[in-house]
């Protein structure tokens, strides 16, 4: 989302600047007390404090990624073979398990997190370079994919589709630029939608 919303941004308003940043608690303290605009991750639904407002934006499913040489590039991805190979995690709070991990205990397995990073920025060069495996969203894994020639696979088990939304707080709502933004964003999300 983030690069066609740049490229967007850049064309009908040249001058405006995009600060990415990372949150906690969900962005509910930063959105409250200013510090972020906007913040967008899973939709928090009821779960979101008194006061903001929330859009969802699109859903995304998983894709996993190997190196093209890779011992199994080849072959079908079991759910045995999936479980028995070295991963490496997306885990922007430093906390273990995520929707992989939820999705295997379903079943009653689990698997080996033999590396885990704070963002997607450099998974697929450690994917290029290893034999781990990297289960991340579609959309992702279809970016990076072809740029370092990286197998998709379609995951072995079922894991439930996610969706991402947009949440702010009650003071930018009414807000034009804030409003402006929103509509960029949204704009963004139906179009990869």
């Amino acid at each position: 989302m983030l690069t066609k919303l740049a490229a967007r941004v850049a064309k009908v308003a040249p001058g405006i600047d995009l600060w990415m940043h990372t949150f906690a608690d969900w962005g509910d303290t930063q959105l409250a007390d200013g510090t972020l605009d906007l913040a967008l991750g899973p939709p928090r639904g009821e779960k979101r404090p008194a006061g903001a407002f929330e859009k969802v934006l699109f859903e995304e499913s998983f894709t996993c990624l190997l190196r093209a040489k890779h011992p199994l590039a080849g072959t079908r991805l079991t759910l045995s073979r999936y479980c028995g190979l070295s991963h490496l995690m997306v885990s922007p709070r430093g906390t273990p398990g995520s929707y992989v991990d939820t999705a295997l205990e379903r079943v009653g397995k689990s698997r080996r997190v033999a590396l885990a990073v704070p963002h997607f920025l450099v998974v697929p060069y450690v994917i290029a370079g290893t034999d781990l495996v990297a289960t991340l969203p579609t959309r992702i894994a279809n970016l990076v994919a072809d740029a370092l020639d990286l197998v998709r696979l379609p995951p072995p088990i079922e894991i439930p589709a996610f969706q991402i939304a947009a949440a702010w707080h009650e003071r930018n709502q009414a807000d034009p630029p804030h409003r402006w933004l929103r509509e960029q964003i949204f704009a963004v999300a139906g179009e990869i939608r």
